[in-house]
């Protein structure tokens, strides 16, 4: 009984003691200047040189093109310990629980690129509208852009992709 009333009487003390309010000691403004450390910069009154600014310049697309041979390379260089898979990219062009619209944005997709293959994944209650399976992200950018000029919502994703 006698511990019982001790320990009472210490948490009743812990808990008065926590309600007091804190007293400050000491000036807590502080009037240090230190305008003297800081660095001093020179007005810029010169005007910026666009002289080295890149000029636009013609891309030639590539004669001697081993991208496929590369891409196999790699789809069988990186395998997953639990299955045939590398990490890749796609893109998600409409994500939404309308089928129409999901329709409509695949439909663009075939306007805008006749070769592409866009899939119409349904994941309850979910539609997602994705275009092609990519393992390089600069692969997968050249088609991004095209795409993006025509449907600002597309996105650009990593996904699995199976051998």
């Amino acid at each position: 009984m006698n511990k019982i009333f001790l320990l009472a009487l210490v948490l009743l003390a812990t808990a008065i003691a926590g309600c007091l309010p804190i007293k400050k000691t000491g000036n807590t403004t502080k009037s240090e200047d230190l305008s003297v450390y800081r660095p001093k910069y020179a007005e810029a009154d010169a005007q910026v040189n666009n002289e080295d600014e890149p000029k636009d310049t013609v891309f030639n697309e590539p004669t001697q093109d081993i991208t496929a041979e590369v891409d196999k390379t790699l789809a069988t260089a990186y395998r997953n310990e639990k299955g045939n898979y590398v990490m890749g990219y796609t893109i998600q062009v409409y994500s939404g629980t309308n089928r129409d619209r999901a329709d409509y944005r695949k439909s663009i997709v075939y306007q805008i690129i006749p070769d592409a293959r866009p899939k119409i994944d349904w994941n309850a209650p979910n539609y997602k509208v994705r275009v092609g399976r990519y393992i390089e992200k600069l692969e997968a950018h050249k088609i991004y852009t095209q795409i993006k000029k025509e449907i600002p919502q597309a996105i650009l994703i990593p996904i699995k992709v199976y051998n």
